[in-house]
């Protein structure tokens, strides 16, 4: 078991609870999954590069080099906004977006499927929280990695 430090972006939809009826629910986690694999830069949505460890509206993408989950969250505000513009399939929602370098372990869960742990996803969840609908927050460990 070897910690490493690796960027993590948390997301989640903003008032998901409050979403009605829960087909309505389903159309915007459809639309919410299909925008992030759409916002995984190219050559980088492979499991190599990138592990999701989905969380209840949201979840968390672990990424193999820094810039990749900045270009991914700005990407997904992109298609987020075109959707909220103009909504075919479901209606308009918001996310919030934290992302953060911090130290995780990978680890076998109790599904037998790899996924990462540790407190580099917990302080981004952190971040996450403190962000507005629609705002992305870096944490100042990812802030100053990503400018180098």
């Amino acid at each position: 078991m070897d910690l490493e430090a690796k960027p993590i972006l948390t997301i989640d939809i903003v008032k998901f609870s409050l979403i009605e009826p829960d087909s309505e629910k389903i159309r915007v986690i459809q639309n919410f999954i299909d925008m992030l694999q759409k916002a995984i830069p190219e050559g980088r949505n492979n499991y190599q590069d990138r592990m999701w460890s989905p969380a209840g509206d949201g979840g968390a993408l672990t990424f193999s080099d820094i810039p990749t989950a900045l270009e991914t969250a700005l990407n997904f505000g992109k298609l987020n906004n075109l959707h909220n513009a103009n909504p075919k399939d479901s209606m308009p929602f918001k996310v919030r977006i934290g992302i953060n370098l911090g130290p995780v372990i990978k680890e076998v869960d109790f599904d037998d499927r790899e996924n990462y742990w540790g407190d580099g996803i917990n302080i981004s969840a952190r971040v996450m929280s403190m962000a507005k609908p629609g705002q992305i927050l870096v944490s100042k460990n990812y802030y100053e990695q990503a400018r180098l």
